[in-house]
């Protein structure tokens, strides 16, 4: 029967080899190859087949398997209509995707917790100095995307979105190989932030991070991403503010990766709801943050 330490020697393998893999290529690949066409009757096969090995559900989409002329297509599908009802609190955030939630809390002295001993702050996060202080006292919350998972984000509120910001990094994984062990991962990695206001007028930011193999992130604004990679950060501005309606959607992952959600505390603070908790199961519309009782 293997051993413990057989379990971690392969972990330590395995990040030696994620440390000097070349991320980006690899990632370009699949990206690639994400896009190539599926023949129509290789589909049902092919994508039934991958569906079973990671447990996604495919009885949850809008369109038949066969509607998917590639891999890219099948990992950002539609939900039928009614599968992820709103269940959130009036003047509550959602879930922004489906995934595992790893992180929820406060934010103090700007800082957001990544893992067990890791850490990283708002400002780095955001690409902005200032942001230490805007969300001091806020709430934030991480959500985990797996391959098995439904692939778009959703506005956790009724978003005015003021700007959008692309911000080149690098394309750690996003898993247990990574988070556990590479301090603020997040705020190196490439990724897509929205800022924006809620009703309330709380300020806001929605972060949708790229990862190894994720071929790419789209955003529902309407802006053109860059598409290199530079590390300093493209910021796009909005005005008048886009506007999304809660659950309407907000991007999408090509592939899979992590989800950051910021909120400012404001004259009317939020709360996590009372059943959350780090390594729950969420679904989109799932309440995440409640205001706070009178």
């Amino acid at each position: 029967m293997p051993s413990a330490g057989d379990g971690e020697a392969r972990l330590r393998i395995a990040r030696w080899f994620v440390d000097r893999m070349p991320r980006r290529a690899v990632s370009r690949a699949a990206g690639v190859v994400a896009n190539v066409p599926v023949a129509r009757p290789l589909r049902r096969p092919v994508y039934g087949t991958f569906a079973r090995m990671v447990g996604a559900r495919l009885d949850e989409a809008a369109q038949h398997v066969e509607y998917f002329s590639s891999f890219n297509e099948f990992f950002t599908r539609e939900l039928r209509p009614g599968a992820r009802p709103d269940l959130g609190v009036p003047g509550g955030w959602v879930s922004p995707a489906d995934g595992r939630l790893d992180q929820f809390g406060r934010v103090d002295a700007g800082v957001l917790v990544q893992a067990k001993g890791m850490h990283y702050t708002a400002s780095e996060l955001l690409q902005d100095p200032g942001a230490d202080d805007l969300f001091e006292g806020g709430l934030f919350a991480t959500v985990y995307l797996s391959p098995a998972d439904y692939h778009r984000v959703h506005a956790p509120c009724r978003m005015e979105v003021e700007e959008v910001v692309h911000v080149g990094g690098d394309l750690y994984p996003v898993n247990g190989l990574s988070v556990p062990y590479r301090p603020g991962l997040f705020a190196r990695n490439e990724r897509v932030v929205l800022r924006f206001r809620d009703a309330a007028g709380r300020a806001g930011a929605l972060v949708l991070v790229g990862a190894t193999v994720v071929g790419g992130i789209r955003v529902s604004c309407p802006v053109s991403l860059r598409q290199d990679h530079r590390l300093e950060a493209a910021r796009y501005s909005l005005s008048p503010p886009h506007v999304l309606g809660r659950m309407s959607e907000a991007g999408r992952f090509l592939l899979g990766s992590t989800v950051v959600l910021l909120v400012q505390r404001g004259d009317e603070p939020l709360r996590p709801v009372a059943d959350a908790m780090a390594g729950k199961v969420v679904r989109l519309g799932e309440g995440l943050f409640e205001p706070l009782a009178d």
